[in-house]
């Protein structure tokens, strides 16, 4: 965030380059969203999503995420110069590279994102204690 708000003004002043839609399952997204944000009362996340924070508002921000793809793929629907990669299905190097009109296609295993694995984090006592911690270190 913020930077898939701006499509369409990104469109405007670079109509010529290429936009790629990185699309995570809304489930998987925002297990990951709770599980790294909690309650942490980011400023910006309040603007954007108009509430809070993350937990406790699954809801809102799931039907943010899902409206904000479905206008960014209607967008660019009638465009050559877009594309949609979910996560986990169809990120390669075929994919991104043909899309990106590269020739040389590395012949070696498509990097993983990270595998963050936060034990803690899937406990709520946890994320309430570190939400409280972060949130009352930044003031907000």
């Amino acid at each position: 965030m913020p930077w898939p708000l701006f499509y369409k003004e990104l469109y405007e002043l670079y109509p010529d380059a290429k936009f790629i839609l990185t699309y995570r399952n809304p489930d998987s997204w925002i297990k990951s969203v709770i599980k790294y944000f909690a309650s942490i009362r980011i400023p910006l996340h309040k603007e954007i999503y108009k509430v809070p924070c993350a937990e406790g508002y699954e809801e809102v921000y799931l039907n943010f995420y899902k409206n904000l793809n479905n206008q960014i793929i209607e967008f660019f629907s009638d465009k050559d110069n877009f594309i949609q990669l979910e996560t986990g299905t169809d990120f390669n190097y075929n994919k991104i590279y043909s899309f990106l009109e590269i020739d040389e296609i590395p012949q070696k295993v498509f990097p993983n994102s990270r595998k963050n694995i936060q034990y803690l984090s899937k406990y709520k006592i946890y994320r309430d204690i570190r939400s409280y911690y972060i949130n009352h270190k930044k003031g907000y």
